[in-house]
């Protein structure tokens, strides 16, 4: 069946049945037909066929539509009210697609449980990319900005949002925390706390990379260049290569970056 066709049979019974089913032709992407049909391939032929329309109402195929498109937060602007105002089903949307905060209204986007409870939703997911945009929940809002936990937990998941938060949470007690998940986060810690030897030990025993952003005094330091070529593997040579030059000819660094270039300790 071609992609036309398809359209105008959706078109034609959702008119026959009065729901008024988001207008796909109106984006002028029809590739969202693509997307839509390859989810129903496994549902007897495809999804919108008579019996399927039947059993759901107006609601239950907007929403279906949705989730069933992810990719095209912009639908939500044309759902009924009751999809629109539905927190349940905002919150399997956002969890599919962060940019779906766009086009919720801005009471409900503005509940910090609300917030919260997505956090946790999508911390408790597998999707990487979700993951990653996840600062987009709070960076349009300043208070939310100034929220210590919720700035906390998103980090864990986003290190962007530091990017966007009020700089006085970005403070030691801050990075203690963010750095058992994301020890990349060290990168928007300021000079002091990267010239902070204990810090910096607990990003580098995370991530050996994460000497790159330590202060110069620490990429000077012997025993701290040990520690991250000791926690390294293959990366070793990268690793030595943003040290001090007295530590780059030091015989002991170069001994142990080449064992770890072959993975021996």
């Amino acid at each position: 069946m071609k992609k036309q066709e398809l359209l105008n049979l959706i078109k034609d019974k959702a008119s026959e049945l009065g729901i008024d089913l988001v207008d796909i032709s109106r984006f002028k992407k029809p590739e969202l037909l693509d997307h839509f049909t390859d989810e129903v391939k496994t549902t007897d032929g495809f999804l919108l066929n008579v019996e399927k329309i039947k059993k759901f109402d107006k609601d239950h195929i907007t929403h279906y539509f949705l989730t069933t498109i992810p990719e095209h937060p912009e639908l939500l602007l044309d759902a009924p009210e009751t999809v629109r105002r539905n927190t349940f089903v905002l919150k399997d949307l956002l969890t599919r697609n962060i940019d779906y905060i766009d086009y919720i209204d801005k009471d409900i986007k503005s509940d910090r449980e609300f917030v919260l409870r997505v956090v946790e939703l999508v911390k408790n997911g597998t999707d990487r990319d979700v993951k990653f945009d996840l600062y987009k929940l709070v960076k349009w809002n300043k208070e939310f900005l100034s929220d210590r936990e919720l700035v906390t937990e998103i980090a864990k998941l986003s290190t962007c949002v530091c990017k966007y938060a009020n700089k006085d949470l970005l403070d030691r007690k801050f990075f203690d925390e963010v750095v058992e998940e994301k020890p990349m986060a060290i990168l928007y810690a300021n000079a002091e706390l990267r010239d902070n030897d204990t810090l910096m030990a607990k990003a580098i025993e995370k991530d050996p990379g994460t000497i790159s952003f330590v202060s110069d005094r620490l990429k000077d330091d012997k025993a701290f260049a040990m520690l991250a070529l000791w926690h390294s593997s293959f990366e070793a040579e990268v690793i030595c290569s943003v040290l001090s030059e007295r530590l780059q000819n030091d015989p002991d660094i170069i001994k142990l970056t080449a064992r770890r270039m072959e993975g021996d300790r």
